[in-house]
C-alpha cells in the first residue's frame, strides 16, 4: 500500500487513463479521528485501485495494489446497517504485516458490485465458486480434508483445508515448498494438485 502522487487522475483531463477502469464510484469510511463519514471517489484500474477526495479531482489521493488482497462483505453490525452502510473489509499483506482497510457502500446491492470489482482486481478466487465443499474425510494437527465436487465437471476430488493462523513462519514456508513441488509432479502413484486457494484465515 503506498500513495501515488503522479498525474493520473480521475478528473476530465484523465484521458487514456480512464480508457483501461474497471470499476468507479463512490465509498465512504469512517475518520479516525471525529469518527464521521467521508466520501470518497474509488477508480479501480488494472491492479491498483486509485482514490480521490472528489471524482472531479485530477490528481489521487493515494492508491491501493490489489494483487494478492483478502476482500469479502462484513458482518452488517446493527449500528452500520441502522446508519444504512454496508461494509467491505479489505486485507493487505506488506511485509508480513496485515493492514485492513474498511470501505462502505450505501446499498448491500450496490457492495455485491464493488467485492466483486474488487476480487477481479486482486485475482484472488473463491473455493466455494469452483468447489462445492462435502463430507470430512481425515483430519490433521492444522488441517482437515473433505471431499469436494467441481462446479464445473461434477468430479469429485479431495479438499485439504489448512488453518494459516496456526502456521508458524517456517511451517508456513516448507507448506509453500510443499505445494510448488506438487504443481510440478504428474507421476500415477502421487496425488495430483489441481487448485491453490488462499483467503485470510485458510489455505485450500
Amino acid at each position: 500500500v503506498g500513495t501515488d502522487r503522479g498525474g493520473t487522475g480521475a478528473g476530465a483531463g484523465a484521458g487514456s487513463f480512464m480508457a483501461g477502469v474497471s470499476h468507479q464510484g463512490t465509498l465512504f469510511k469512517m475518520g479516525k479521528r471525529f469518527h464521521s463519514w467521508k466520501r470518497r471517489h474509488y477508480v479501480l484500474r488494472d491492479r491498483f485501485c486509485y482514490y480521490y477526495q472528489a471524482s472531479t479531482d485530477d490528481k489521487p489521493s493515494g492508491v491501493y495494489f490489489m494483487e494478492g488482497c483478502f476482500v469479502e462483505a462484513l458482518k452488517d453490525d446493527d449500528v452500520h446497517r441502522a446508519a444504512g452502510y454496508y461494509g467491505i473489509e479489505l486485507q493487505f499483506s506488506t511485509g508480513g504485516e496485515r493492514d485492513i482497510r474498511l470501505l462502505y457502500t450505501r446499498s448491500s446491492d450496490e457492495r455485491e458490485v464493488w467485492v466483486a470489482a474488487f476480487k477481479a482486481a486482486a485475482l484472488v478466487n473463491d473455493f466455494d465458486k469452483d468447489y462445492a465443499m462435502l463430507e470430512e474425510i481425515g483430519k490433521g494437527k492444522f488441517s482437515t480434508v473433505h471431499k469436494c465436487r467441481s462446479r464445473a465437471t461434477g468430479e469429485v476430488h479431495a479438499a485439504k483445508v489448512i488453518d494459516k493462523l496456526r502456521l508458524q513462519p517456517q511451517e508456513r514456508e516448507l507448506l509453500r515448498t510443499e505445494i510448488a513441488v506438487l504443481k510440478l509432479v504428474r507421476h500415477p502413484s502421487i496425488i495430483r494438485l489441481y487448485n491453490v486457494y488462499e483467503d485470510k484465515k485458510c489455505l485450500y
